[in-house]
């Protein structure tokens, strides 16, 4: 049915309060090891997936589940992707969202989805469940009243079938009653319920097949609320659209908006609540906006706000997730915070005490996931972690510059401290000669073998404010310069990949990792003759670069982490546009 929300009256706030969903949405950051699954709270549908329906406070493994790397909680469901591609789900099974065959009922424990493998990425809607296929496929199934399901039909449906078209996906997100992906060129798009604007398309139509959000480019995440979305671009621009009546859109106002308005920057990851909105914040630390009447903004308030708020009591974290009135964040020690709404111990801290700022979950440690659901959680601790490490090395900051000089003047950001660890990016269209600006080292330098060119350095940072880098080259170049900061100690490898083939995907090299809390700098640098977005799926982005003319240098600056010890795998960034000429660099930042 549909409910006008011009007046929110209380029999429709106690609608919301029984029917309500929240759906987090997982992070482009670092690629999830595989972990086991921890889960509690409320458990009358056997949404805790341990064999049960008895709610407990505190968190309990779910059996079985040691090889997990992704994770996503529904209403009363759960969807659980394994290391080898197949999907397992629980809970309450009402309209098909567990993908087994059938309908209704409930699963305590957990099931396969029927005939589906090679799945690299869920999530979940109210009673609707979704899985990306490495081949950029989308398939979901459950309920299906208003399209959600995006295969041209508004039929359940307890077995995947395939999201109409022949669209590739990077990234998928569902809110209450629509569905999101991240197209692989960078574009997002939107089906299901449309009636205040949650699709993004300037209608308040419903559709059930994909439509484009708005004009957004160049995204790497999105997530969806009730009836709200977000979209996380790779300048760290955070963009909403749809339902506004408590601020969860975070522009300033209530107003409802079919099309997405930015709401800030510097951020890192999304996660979407019923009526309130996460972003994870370069510095580790998570804003909130929106409805606050259940402590889910974590400000020591209930006080509704339209604009941005830091949670209290999170710092360092590098994931984060929502429930339907509660938040939760995974910091870089591996234990995890929790806030909001606690009814049935979904903050898993062993009461019922509701907390309006953030408190620990005991017992978790080497968390890498987290998420929550209507009133429970669950998060994945990584099995056969290393020994934690003394600390971690944490992204600063980045600027750079772009042109047509002979020399480039980058400033260091003033957020750089003293010890941190900066390194140093050029590329230039021909093979100029760079050498080492005054107290930088080389890292290496690397050529197409045709006439792009590029080159890493390194320094500790002083610290002095107003300092600055200038690149030198031997002739007037189209040049591009990049300078990431990191809160580390030195950098412990470089490796370099030149592009071996004609394409818009460049690949990087692996990289050995030998200090646990490594942070990994990826650089793609490329010569094109027209600006080039780029999309990278598993990887932080920090900055793009573009020249103008032909023979333009674009660049991408991303990075993962923190990392295990071992061997850092190559990752792939892909631009709007091909080329033959491309480099890639992989650089390690220890703690």
């Amino acid at each position: 049915m549909t409910i006008a929300k011009s007046v929110v009256t209380p029999v429709l706030t106690a609608l919301v309060a029984a029917f309500l969903l929240v759906l987090p949405a997982r992070a482009p950051a670092v690629p999830t090891p595989p972990g086991a699954v921890h889960a509690w709270g409320g458990n009358a549908f056997g949404e805790l997936g341990d064999g049960t329906t008895d709610a407990h406070r505190a968190p309990a493994p779910v059996p079985g589940m040691d090889d997990v790397v992704d994770i996503h909680t529904g209403r009363e469901h759960a969807v659980a992707l394994r290391e080898d591609g197949t999907v397992l789900t629980w809970g309450s099974n009402q309209m098909g969202q567990l993908g087994g065959g059938t309908t209704g009922g409930q699963r305590p424990s957990p099931g396969p989805v029927a005939g589906l493998d090679g799945v690299t990425m869920v999530s979940t809607g109210h009673y609707h469940s979704l899985a990306l296929r490495s081949d950029g496929s989308l398939w979901t199934w459950g309920y299906n009243n208003v399209g959600q399901l995006g295969d041209g039909t508004t039929t359940n449906r307890n077995r995947p079938v395939q999201v109409s078209g022949t669209r590739t996906y990077a990234y998928v997100a569902a809110g209450r009653d629509m569905s999101y992906a991240v197209a692989t060129d960078g574009t997002v798009w939107a089906w299901g319920r449309g009636d205040d604007g949650q699709l993004g398309d300037g209608t308040l139509v419903n559709h059930s097949t994909p439509v484009r959000v708005g004009a957004l480019t160049d995204v790497v995440q999105v997530a969806g609320g009730r009836d709200h979305g977000l979209a996380l671009r790779t300048d760290g621009s955070v963009w909403a659209w749809g339902w506004n009546a408590y601020g969860q859109l975070g522009d300033g106002t209530l107003t409802d908006r079919t099309s997405p308005v930015q709401v800030l920057t510097g951020a890192t990851m999304l996660a979407a609540g019923a009526h309130h909105s996460y972003a994870l914040r370069s510095d580790g630390r998570v804003a909130a906006w929106g409805r606050n009447y259940r402590n889910e903004l974590g400000d020591g308030t209930s006080t509704q706000r339209t604009r941005p708020i830091t949670v209290l009591g999170v710092s360092g974290a590098v994931t984060i997730g929502s429930g339907r009135d509660h938040g939760l964040a995974a910091l870089a020690d591996g234990t995890v915070r929790t806030w909001g709404h606690n009814s049935s111990g979904q903050l898993g801290d062993g009461t019922l005490t509701s907390r309006s700022t953030a408190v620990a979950v005991p017992g978790l440690t080497d968390v890498v996931r987290v998420s929550g659901g209507a009133e429970f959680s669950v998060a994945v601790a990584a099995t056969g972690a290393p020994p934690e490490p003394s600390g971690t090395a944490e992204f600063r900051a980045v600027s750079g510059a772009s042109g047509n000089a002979s020399s480039v003047t980058v400033a260091v950001p003033a957020t750089v401290q003293a010890g941190d660890v900066l390194v140093l990016f050029v590329g230039t269209n021909r093979l100029a000669t760079v050498p080492a600006p005054t107290g930088w080292s080389l890292l290496g330098v690397a050529t197409d073998g045709s006439d792009l060119r590029s080159w890493a350095f390194t320094r500790t940072a002083t610290g002095t404010p107003g300092s600055s880098v200038t690149v030198v080259l031997d002739a007037t170049s189209k040049v591009d310069v990049s300078l990431a900061a990191y809160d580390g100690s030195a950098v412990t490898a470089t490796a370099s990949r030149p592009e071996t083939g004609t394409g818009a995907s460049h690949l990087s090299a692996p990289v050995a990792v030998t200090t646990p809390g490594s942070r990994v700098v990826h650089h793609w640098v490329s010569k094109v003759n027209e600006v080039a977005t780029w999309s990278v799926a598993d990887l932080v982005p920090r900055r793009t670069g573009a020249g103008s003319g032909s023979g333009q240098v674009v660049s991408l600056t991303a990075d993962g982490g923190p990392a295990p010890a071992g061997t850092w795998p190559a990752r792939t960034a892909t631009a709007s546009v091909a080329s033959s000429k491309a480099i890639a660099w992989s650089v390690v930042v220890a703690p």
